[in-house]
């Protein structure tokens, strides 16, 4: 069992801890801010010496190697030394102050253990600061340890009738500028220490204030809590009979209200348990007798759907076999002269309506291309009128486009408004002869593909209109001639390939089926369909398929 805690308890706990936390949080932004502030401030202190240094070191190496040109050309070692000399004894942060020849010969060198100036020894310099001074062309400063702590260099060439002689050099310590950096640290510190702790008992002060204050107001809070909480358990022990009371105007007057007709309720409720009971137990059975009722209606559906089931399953597998049985045999497209065609269908696990044939008759080839609206058997049915009106045309010798498909729309038309079946298709003809292609007809662009891989792509927009959708459709029927040389053919497509979808809904697309035919153009087009369903395949993946796969690829011997 959990420890009891009063709500005045969690009141006041809860209330100090927020308080004392923003207390925390506005202490550490405060602080946080005041450190940023010093170091921006000791940061921009170091900026603004060290570039004072190196405009006073800049400054005054320019002016001495001004100075010394006519030393340098006398020979006056003794007046160079007393210069750089006198320059080092004035500026106690001057560490050494050299004249050198552009042969690096000391002329000067003068530090606080060598006040007079006159080199220790006569051999030339070759350390690298000296190296580094001697290499300039006009003057400049350098940065680097010496003796353990940091020093700027400022050196400059002298000149005599512009060419250099020597170089004067002077080091300059950084000490003072750290020393002033750390004092100035030392303040800033101090400076926010006091300020922290000024902070500090403020809010010790304030949290005490508000410490007394919220235990006042708890104490009001909580008191008709109290009382309500006793009455509570009242009711608990089986006491009905004592009315719950409130003076509150607020929420706890609500809540008071609610809790007095609970125990009203509870009150009648016990005063007609048997009552209750009994009525309780009638309207449970009455509601199991309609869950029986519903039952048996529920077991008599499921029996219609599964032999609706069974009726649409048979209705599928008709259709796919209507759809087989039309399709052109390999034996007869391989007796075609001058053309390599091939063709492939493959049926979505919901069959549609795609159809594709090739007839031969008085010497020409007619290929057509279809795509029935919707699935099932309907579309299949309508499938295979469509494909027997084309033979039936064919054999009576019809060729002109406007009558042939003027005469099968009606056919297919009359057939649709008799059967009632609510379908069309569209339809697109090819009639090949001699490296002529005639097209009629309105079904997806045709792929005309020359040798080498080119690709052009006609629209069937304006050639046709959907077949079995109007009676008469005479007068949307064009036809378009493409002429064909050897390597040349056309691919037929239905929207199976282009509108297949992969597992990110994305759509296969007219533009990667022409990248695959031109990139593959150059092989047989078995070769080519291949090449094509299997990259279809690979681009649908595991996505289920709800259209039919549909190509015909004919190439130009």
């Amino acid at each position: 069992m959990k420890k009891f805690v009063s709500i005045k308890t969690k009141l006041i706990t809860n209330t100090m801890i927020t308080i004392s936390l923003i207390f925390i949080v506005v202490l550490s932004v405060i602080t946080l801010k005041d450190i940023r502030a010093v170091n921006k401030s000791i940061q921009k202190s170091e900026h603004n010496v060290r570039n004072s240094i190196i405009a006073n070191g800049d400054t005054l190496a320019n002016n001495n190697s001004m100075a010394m040109t006519g030393m340098a050309e006398d020979y006056a070692f003794t007046a160079i030394r007393d210069l750089v000399s006198s320059t080092v004894k004035e500026d106690a942060d001057i560490v050494y102050g050299i004249y050198m020849d552009a042969n690096y010969m000391p002329w000067a060198y003068a530090t606080s253990e060598n006040p007079s100036g006159t080199p220790l020894n006569n051999d030339p310099l070759t350390d690298e600061i000296s190296q580094w001074a001697g290499s300039l062309k006009d003057h400049y400063h350098k940065i680097y340890t010496y003796d353990n702590e940091e020093v700027i260099e400022f050196a400059a060439p002298v000149r005599i009738d512009n060419e250099i002689a020597g170089f004067i050099r002077y080091g300059i310590s950084t000490r003072s500028m750290h020393k002033a950096l750390r004092e100035a640290l030392a303040d800033g510190i101090r400076t926010r220490n006091t300020t922290i702790a000024i902070l500090i008992f403020l809010g010790i002060i304030s949290l005490l204030i508000r410490y007394l204050f919220i235990r006042h107001m708890a104490d009001k809070i909580t008191q008709p809590i109290e009382s309500l909480v006793d009455s509570a358990r009242k009711i608990a022990e089986g006491n009905y009979n004592i009315p719950v009371k409130s003076d509150s105007n607020d929420e706890l007057g609500l809540l008071v209200s609610d809790v007095e007709k609970m125990r009203l309720a509870i009150k009648d409720l016990t005063d007609n348990l048997e009552a209750k009971v009994e009525g309780r137990t009638k309207q449970l059975q009455e509601a199991t007798d309609k869950l029986a009722v519903a039952n048996e209606e529920i077991t008599e559906l499921n029996k219609g759907l599964r032999a609706e089931n069974l009726r649409l399953g048979a209705e599928l597998d008709v259709a796919r076999r209507l759809q087989q049985m039309v399709l052109p045999a390999s034996e007869e497209l391989d007796q075609i002269e001058g053309l390599e065609i091939v063709g492939f269908m493959e049926p979505a696990d919901e069959v549609g309506g795609d159809y594709y044939d090739v007839l031969r008759h008085n010497g020409s080839t007619k290929i057509s291309i279809g795509d029935v609206t919707g699935h099932g058997l309907e579309s299949g049915v309508l499938m295979l009128m469509t494909q027997t009106a084309v033979r039936t045309l064919l054999l009576s010798g019809e060729t002109d486009p406007v009558r042939f498909l003027g005469i099968l729309n009606r056919v297919i038309y009359d057939n649709v408004q008799r059967t009632q079946i609510d379908k069309s298709l569209t339809l697109a003809m090819i009639d090949y002869k001699a490296g002529q292609v005639k097209l009629s007809g309105q079904h997806e662009e045709m792929i005309v593909v020359r040798k080498g891989g080119g690709i052009e792509l006609v629209d069937t927009v304006d050639l046709g209109f959907p077949i079995g959708l109007d009676e008469n459709i005479d007068r949307f029927v064009n036809e378009t001639i493409i002429s064909l040389g050897p390597g040349d053919g056309v691919v037929l497509y239905s929207d199976g390939i282009t509108e297949a979808e992969n597992t990110d809904k994305e759509f296969y697309g007219l533009q990667r089926l022409c990248h695959v035919i031109s990139q593959k153009w150059d092989q047989s087009a078995e070769e080519i369909k291949q090449a094509v369903i299997d990259d279809v395949h690979r681009f649908i993946g595991t996505q289920e398929r709800y259209d039919d796969l549909t190509l015909v690829v004919l190439k130009q011997r």
